[in-house]
This record gives C-alpha cells, sequence and structure tokens, in this order.
C-alpha cells in the first residue's frame, strides 16, 4: 500500500526546507551522495508515523584518495583495506532547538539503522542492530506535537572522527579512540551515505524517500 499523498508531500516539503539554509554542510540526505556531513529531516506521531534512518560507511568506494592504509584487513583478505568512521549526530526541532546527540561508530563498509518514533510528546530512538560497535542512543526525547499532531525535526550529521592516518588516526579498527576532526582544519572526507524512509505502522505504508 502506499503511502497518502499528503505524507508525501510532508516529507518533500520538510526536506526541501532542510536543506534549503545556507547553513548546510557538504551534501544532503535528499541528494543520494556520499559526503562527510548531511542533514537528515525526520517525522513521528503518536498515530504511528515513525522515521528509519540508514548510515554507511562508503570508504574504500567512494574514497579519491585510495584505500586507508593503516586500517585492519577485513576478511577475506583480498578485499582493500578501508578505514573506521564515527558519526556525530544532532537532533534538532523544526525551530533548530537542540534536543540531544549521539554517536555512530561504522566499522569499514558497515551498515547501521535507527528508528524513530513518537508518542505526542516524546521521540524515542531504537537502534535496528545488530551493530558492530554499540550505540549508545538518547532515552525520551522531548518534541511536542504540532497542531497537525506530527513531531518534525532533523538531525545534523557528520563525520567527526576517522581510523584512517591521513585523519590522524592509529589505525587499530577503533574510531572512538581517534581525535576529533572538527577540532582541526580538516576537510571532511565523502566516507559517508545516509538514507531515510517515512514508514506508518497503522497502515504498513512506507515512502521511501532516500
Amino acid at each position: 500500500m502506499k503511502v497518502s499523498k499528503v505524507l508525501l508531500v510532508l516529507s518533500l516539503v520538510i526536506g526541501l526546507v532542510m536543506v534549503a539554509g545556507k547553513a548546510m554542510a557538504a551534501t544532503s540526505a535528499l541528494e543520494g551522495v556520499p559526503g562527510g556531513a548531511t542533514v537528515v529531516p525526520f517525522q513521528a506521531s503518536a498515530a504511528g508515523l515513525g522515521t528509519i534512518i540508514n548510515f554507511q560507511n562508503v570508504a574504500g568506494t567512494e574514497d579519491a584518495a585510495g584505500p586507508s592504509s593503516v586500517a585492519p584487513q577485513p576478511m577475506p583478505t583480498a578485499t582493500p583495506s578501508t578505514p573506521a568512521i564515527l558519526v556525530h549526530c544532532k537532533i534538532f526541532d523544526a525551530d533548530t532547538n537542540y534536543l540531544a546527540s549521539f554517536n555512530v561508530p561504522l566499522s569499514p563498509r558497515d551498515n547501521a539503522g535507527i528508528y524513530i518514533t513518537g508518542d505526542g510528546t516524546n521521540i524515542y530512538l531504537t537502534s535496528l542492530g545488530p551493530e558492530h560497535f554499540p550505540i549508545t542512543l538518547p532515552g525520551a526525547v522531548g518534541l511536542a506535537a504540532d497542531a497537525n499532531g506530527l513531531q518534525i525535526g532533523y538531525l545534523s550529521v557528520a563525520i567527526t572522527a576517522s581510523d584512517d592516518a591521513g585523519y590522524a588516526g592509529n589505525g587499530n579498527g577503533d574510531p572512538t579512540d581517534d581525535p576529533n576532526l572538527t577540532l582541526g582544519r580538516w576537510m571532511l572526507p565523502s566516507w559517508l551515505m545516509v538514507r531515510y524512509a517515512l514508514v506508518d505502522t497503522v497502515t504498513q505504508s512506507h515512502a521511501d524517500i532516500n
């Protein structure tokens, strides 16, 4: 069953608003291309609306500089070595008020997913694991529904550490113990792909946005 036209229009309008601002960095989830940072809109509601967000480490396939020379070899050993990365996410409401933050560590060629749901008062983030690295998500995050019953906001997402030596990484396969790239003058690598989809658990409908 296809999602309603109203839901599609709302999601597209939110997406356009979120990515049109002059503060947007590097790329957008709406563009469907790898980048070092992005903005991802979400919606949730007590009526069953939620948002699934997928994070993918594409280093090695999109890295113009070539594979990492220090990251541990994944199996099989014929696969080129690629770096792990740390992705930092900040949650904002529709008025850009900061709500919470969390990290998503990604091993080489890793995928991780979260599911955002709501009850009209709070939103809840659930991991869609299993993950290679544990993801510590915030608990209930206060976000009141609007007049239409929708809890609307966005995630600001950026790579903040890399296990690659080219980004001061130590090459031990763990991106959580490498230097924070935002503290230096680094051009973020285009190793991150973020996708999202709106889902409705009541009608079993979905909108594959990106």
